[in-house]
């Protein structure tokens, strides 16, 4: 029925859209259940607390937050709301290729801006000014 409304193109095709969409938002990556006939979508929110700073979680703001571009700003968002990021997770959100994720953050890394931690597929990234 909906692809006769034009509603979706075909199905499956915008749920990589969706899951992008909540992560370019620093939201948790939404569960999508198929059940018989039915499928259920839990979409998470932002913290009804949160100001909408990307920041304020800090206890340290480095100066260097101030000069940032768009996707490291969306990155740190991320980092904050889900506590650290991988390199295909930073691919999904800001819908690049693994080259350019990675020299994002590297040159976050190199900034300070956050810390790598262990090795390999098991590599991730964390902001160490977060309590």
């Amino acid at each position: 029925m909906f692809r006769k409304l034009n509603y979706i193109e075909q199905w499956g095709s915008d749920i990589k859209r969706i899951k992008s969409f909540c992560l370019s938002y620093g939201l948790k990556e939404p569960i999508i259940k198929e059940t018989g006939d039915f499928v259920s979508v839990e979409i998470y929110r932002e913290d009804s607390h949160s100001t909408g700073n990307v920041l304020e979680s800090t206890t340290e703001m480095p100066e260097k937050f101030n000069t940032l571009s768009n996707q490291e700003l969306i990155v740190l968002k991320a980092i904050i709301n889900r506590g650290r990021i991988t390199t295909k997770e930073v691919e999904q959100i800001l819908e690049i290729k693994e080259k350019k994720a990675r020299e994002i953050l590297k040159k976050m890394t190199d900034e300070g801006l956050m810390v790598r931690k262990s090795k390999g597929k098991n590599t991730y990234y964390e902001i160490p000014y977060i309590k």
